[in-house]
């Protein structure tokens, strides 16, 4: 009996083994798909996932600039083509005119000759018949000599005139010509640019949605120590002695599940104390597209095109937010508002040191968004700009057509935010 109670507790210990193993192996695959930024690790490949989303939608949007200006280029190269077929019709018309001379050149030789035919058969006229008084076939023939002479020079008057013509004519249609060829030039030109920038593009649309994040590239910088809804004010637990400046804006969340970052709007500093900060809630009407195939409403503003529908007219693949947008106001979120104990972040905020940042590649938004404006922006938080990427660089920012940037930073081991990402920190 005591044999099988022995060999039962061993079955049992087993089984509790293989448990408590299994539980293990479930939890540790568990954390690696949805692993929280906060604790210092890579993101989760879900985050992974809504970042490079993000990131395809905004790509998209510079694609769709670029398809728009060529669109343009061609507006205007078919402007240039209408231009040069009513440039056809006159010179058509000035060829027509050089014939019409030259017909006139033809008649007026056939009039000399058929003049010198008549003036000869005169002459053998006065020759053939009966003796006259030698004065009076002198007179004839000084007469028949002077018109002769008259309607030579008249013609040769003409014959110049016309002659210029002709060639005013011709030079004329060589400086068209010439004209017309250069502009073809110009645009085909313009084209071969646009199109090799809109492959640039593409190529970086592919990159940037399989990149992959920096490791702890969104760190939290504190957290919200105390809020008051009637009047929207919101302290924060970081202050003058942590590099905080009246002005500066801050991303609100909270992590949920562990892992997934939930965005619950943004604060500006008013009022800055030693250890604490004063912030505002911000808040503006906004109107979110939406999506008129499935419903998607978008996250901001800014968004073109739907993460889930394809098809469209835009010619990229992506169906676009053409549906009713609903009205709604960033920065109040009715159902999860900005609470204690949320996390605030910005990518640009450095402590009271700042970091060392590289700006590349061109504005997005050059007419709102400026490259001294975003430039300025950074120096405001305490930073220190660089124009080359080296081994002190503690942050890229990746503006438009920054691939080789991108991929230095990368190897280097640089956290990289792009230009896109700073739009809510800027404050025009």
């Amino acid at each position: 009996m005591s044999g099988r109670n022995s060999i039962m507790l061993m079955f049992l210990i087993g089984f509790a083994f293989i448990f408590v193993v299994t539980g293990g192996m479930a939890i540790y695959y568990n954390q690696l798909i949805e692993r929280s930024s906060v604790e210092g690790g890579e993101p989760g490949m879900r985050e992974q996932y809504e970042n490079a989303r993000q990131e395809r939608i905004t790509e998209d949007q510079n694609l769709l600039k670029l398809l728009n200006d060529i669109e343009e280029v061609k507006k205007q190269l078919k402007a240039r083509q209408d231009e040069y077929r009513e440039k056809d019709v006159v010179l058509a018309s000035l060829t027509s005119n050089l014939a019409t001379y030259k017909t006139i050149d033809e008649i007026n030789a056939s009039r000399v000759k058929a003049q010198r035919s008549k003036r000869s058969d005169i002459e053998s006229f006065l020759e053939r018949g009966d003796p006259m008084d030698r004065e009076t076939t002198s007179y004839v023939k000084e007469g028949l000599t002077q018109e002769r002479n008259r309607r030579d020079a008249t013609f040769g008057e003409e014959r110049s005139r016309q002659q210029a013509q002709i060639d005013d004519l011709r030079s004329q249609i060589a400086r068209e010509q010439e004209s017309a060829t250069r502009r073809l030039d110009e645009l085909r030109s313009v084209r071969s640019e646009k199109e090799t920038r809109l492959n640039q593009a593409r190529d970086e649309l592919r990159k940037f949605t399989a990149r992959e994040r920096q490791s702890a590239d969104i760190v939290p910088n504190g957290r919200v120590i105390k809020t008051d809804y009637d009047t929207k004010i919101a302290i924060i637990d970081i202050g003058s002695a942590s590099g905080v400046g009246r002005g500066f804006r801050f991303e609100v969340f909270q992590i949920r599940s562990g892992v997934h970052r939930e965005h619950k709007g943004f604060l500006e500093v008013k009022t800055v104390n030693p250890q604490t900060a004063q912030c505002i809630m911000i808040e503006r009407n906004i109107e979110l597209p939406r999506c008129p195939v499935c419903g998607y409403t978008a996250k901001m503003p800014e968004e073109m095109y739907c993460p889930y529908c394809s098809g469209g007219t835009s010619g990229i693949g992506v169906q676009r937010l053409n549906a009713s947008p609903k009205k709604a106001i960033m920065g109040i979120n009715e159902d999860n508002p900005i609470a204690t104990g949320d996390y605030i972040w910005n990518p640009l905020f450095g402590g009271s040191r700042g970091k060392i940042v590289t700006y590349k590649g061109d504005p997005l938004l050059p007419n709102r968004f400026s490259r001294p404006y975003i430039e300025d922006t950074i120096r405001s938080y305490g930073n220190r700009l660089m124009e080359e990427i080296t081994a002190e660089t503690e942050l890229l920012v990746a503006g438009r057509l920054a691939t080789i940037p991108v991929e230095e930073a990368r190897e280097l081991g640089i956290p990289i935010v792009y230009e896109f990402e700073l739009f809510p920190f800027l404050r025009r």
